[in-house]
């Protein structure tokens, strides 16, 4: 059987962790993300993922970036409201000083986020996938996330499976995640509790 890919996306963020995104067999996301400490490789099959991907707002950045931001924000409210307090010839330069500080940590802050495309577990809502949106572009990750969206909702229609036998594959799927450390085991007894106590329809 031929696993080559049929259509891939490679994305690289700011502190150069790499994913790889690759879709082959018609119905399957074969997925390598290396980061600084850990790397994982795993495949999904598509009829376990959510017909629609989610658009969500991340911290990219959760670490001193975002702790300097907050930082800078506390401290221009700090010294905005002692300027204002004291009235005298300190006021404007610490109004100024709060101002600026403000500026800074805005901008901190919203530089440790990042636009996402999200794929989650078809009856559970697990995230198991996400792409970010403007790497490498825009364009060619959209047009990426769409043929996704395309794909499962091919398989889907073709499969004709019940929503009964569309639970046991994600089942089945998050299991095999869980043991790859893909998702915690946490995750995969909640998961399992609800797609257990889902009904026949």
């Amino acid at each position: 059987m031929n696993d080559a890919p049929e259509l891939t996306c490679d994305q690289v963020d700011r502190f150069k962790r790499e994913r790889h995104f690759a879709l082959s067999r018609g119905r399957f996301l074969h997925v390598e993300i290396k980061g600084r400490r850990r790397q994982w490789a795993y495949v999904l099959d598509l009829l376990a993922l959510s017909p629609r991907s989610r658009r969500r707002l991340r911290v990219g950045w959760p670490g001193p970036a975002a702790v300097l931001g907050g930082v800078a924000l506390l401290w221009a409210a700090w010294a905005l409201w002692e300027g204002g307090a004291l009235g005298g010839g300190y006021a404007s330069l610490i109004g100024l000083a709060g101002a600026g500080l403000g500026a800074v940590g805005a901008a901190l802050l919203a530089d440790t986020f990042e636009r996402c495309h999200v794929f989650c577990a078809r009856g559970t809502g697990l995230p198991l996938v996400e792409l970010w949106t403007g790497n490498p572009d825009r364009r060619s990750c959209g047009a990426f996330v769409r043929e996704i969206e395309r794909r499962i909702a091919a398989a889907t229609e073709r499969s004709g499976l019940s929503p009964q036998a569309l639970r046991a594959g994600e089942l089945r799927t998050l299991r095999r995640l869980a043991q790859e450390g893909v998702v915690s085991t946490r995750q995969y007894e909640r998961a399992k509790s609800e797609l257990l106590g889902a009904g026949p329809g």
